[in-house]
């Protein structure tokens, strides 16, 4: 079964770098990850470190917290307060 967090951080990864016009390419060479693991970040939802996250948030001009925006933790509610 696919971590759904993985899955939801995976398609943000690649309609970000898709929007901003930015080939795989481009990403590799600027974080120095592998094309093919990139590749397998975005269509795999395989899963990557913390350090690789930041990487590819850098190369995309993109917050950290961004790939986790509109993702909801089943279950969870919100503390109110």
């Amino acid at each position: 079964m696919i971590d759904p967090v993985k899955l939801h951080v995976s398609k943000v990864i690649q309609s970000k770098r898709i929007a901003a016009g930015v080939s795989l390419s481009d990403v590799s060479r600027q974080t120095g990850i592998e094309i093919a693991r990139l590749l397998a970040y975005e269509v795999d939802s395989t899963g990557m470190s913390t350090e690789e996250l930041k990487l590819i948030a850098l190369a995309l001009n993109a917050e950290f917290s961004e790939f986790f925006e509109g993702y909801n933790l089943p279950g969870a509610t919100k503390a109110t307060g």
